[in-house]
């Protein structure tokens, strides 16, 4: 109960002081939460400066889709990373198992297929490859 008295008059107190300024007090000299801080205009540069604009141009990938099929799970990732996708998916073939330790499983499938020419933005292909995978000790479907 006592936290919440001291809560209320802080409250109180801080209501009266931003109602009432002290002469000689600017009203920017009371903090205002960011729901009442003024949004600057296109005539007034916003305190962090301008946007940053990105002057490289976007990552580009241009090569052919390697043979992944019989490779551990590990290396193929890293000849993709090579080639500059970091992003790949893989599945398990045998059910829903999920792929812990990625050199613990071999390549069974791939998608893009072997020989596809993969070229444009490297963003467009973040996650669009994917490998279907069994453990090291099984043989694949």
């Amino acid at each position: 109960m006592r936290i919440f008295m001291y809560v209320a008059a802080v409250v109180v107190f801080a209501a009266c002081a931003s109602a009432n300024p002290r002469s000689g007090d600017k009203p920017n000299d009371v903090v205002a939460s960011s729901a009442t801080q003024p949004t600057p205009t296109a005539a007034e540069p916003s305190p962090s400066g301008p946007a940053p604009t990105s002057s490289k141009p976007e990552p580009t990938v241009d090569f052919t889709m390697p043979n992944f099929r019989g490779m551990n799970l590990q290396d193929a990732q890293n000849e993709v990373q090579k080639n500059g996708i970091f992003f790949s998916r893989s599945h398990d073939l045998r059910g829903s198992r999920n792929q812990v330790l990625d050199s613990n499983w071999q390549v069974c499938t791939q998608t893009p297929a072997a020989g596809s020419h993969i070229k444009g933005k490297a963003a467009d292909f973040e996650g669009a490859i994917d490998f279907g995978v069994v453990k090291l000790t099984e043989t694949c479907p």
